[in-house]
């Protein structure tokens, strides 16, 4: 067992109360030449009479302290999860700014016979691009609700 561990071991056993007369003597002796050994000692006291002194406070539940164990745990995870969401929505409004901006709708299409890079579906949303009537007769609805109708050729 390395020397800090055994600090440790014998630190805690005091502290529990589950200390022999052998191993009180041994953390004496330890205490006396080690100045590592004498930090490492107060700052577990520090710790163990803040701890106690949360465990009694009356205004305080039992059930709070766990609360308090969760809370801590619970706010990096609140913080990674409101980044994440921030990404998400970043992705969301990059994703719809790059988008094609809708401009018409093809209303109908009779014996319709299309040379285009668009959909020539009734119904179809229609954005900037490619657009020609080869055959037939199309009504096209614009988003100012102007409506053109087209006869090929």
């Amino acid at each position: 067992m390395n020397e800090e561990k055994r600090w440790h071991e014998r630190i805690a056993q005091y502290q529990t109360g589950e200390i022999s007369d052998d191993e009180f003597a041994e953390l004496e002796r330890i205490l006396e030449e080690s100045e590592e050994a004498r930090k490492l000692f107060h700052q577990a006291c520090r710790i163990d009479t803040h701890l106690r002194r949360e465990a009694s406070n009356p205004a305080i539940e039992a059930s709070d302290v766990g609360e308090k164990v969760v809370q801590v745990w619970f706010r990096p995870l609140v913080w990674s999860a409101a980044a994440a969401l921030v990404v998400w929505l970043g992705m969301l409004g990059w994703n719809h700014g790059n988008r094609p901006e809708i401009i018409a709708e093809l209303v109908s299409a009779e014996d319709a016979f299309w040379e285009s890079s668009l959909p020539t579906e009734p119904g179809s949303k229609l954005t900037k691009g490619y657009f020609k009537l080869k055959e037939g007769i199309a009504t096209i609805r614009f988003r100012s609700g102007a409506e053109m109708m087209v006869e090929a050729p």
